[in-house]
């Protein structure tokens, strides 16, 4: 089983917060901007991986937050942190999801407003489909 470093701990927290936060007639209420998301966790850019200036560290920690919620069997909450101008997540978290399984991200991949109201259920969860 994985492991969540510290920084990716704080990244999880903040993914529950939202999830429990949103509506749950309208999943997309959740979502964060990945920009949004990495201000949010480290809001004085201090982590390397988080800053602006080094934005593509933040998605494979995302990708490691997916892996470690799906070994525990829960819902990949990294779906809730999405592009700012389609609001919808990125290719990367498309493939990982096909990859572990999720036959909906195979379908409908990140072009689909569907791809987080067919995999929320309660209290915003993304579950498998």
């Amino acid at each position: 089983m994985l492991s969540l470093t510290p920084i990716e701990r704080d990244m999880h927290r903040l993914l529950r917060s939202l999830a429990q936060a949103g509506d749950p007639g309208d999943p997309l209420s959740a979502c964060i901007s990945y920009t949004e998301f990495a201000q949010r966790v480290d809001p004085h850019g201090l982590d390397p991986y988080t800053s602006q200036n080094q934005m593509h560290g933040l998605y494979p920690k995302l990708g490691h937050i997916s892996v470690y919620e799906h070994q525990h069997g829960r819902p990949l909450l990294s779906a809730l942190v999405v592009a700012k101008a389609t609001r919808r997540p990125g290719n990367g978290f498309v493939e990982l999801a096909s990859r572990l399984g999720f036959e909906a991200a195979r379908r409908l991949g990140s072009g689909s407003i569907r791809w987080l109201r067919q995999c929320a259920s309660g209290p915003l969860t993304i579950r498998s489909c």
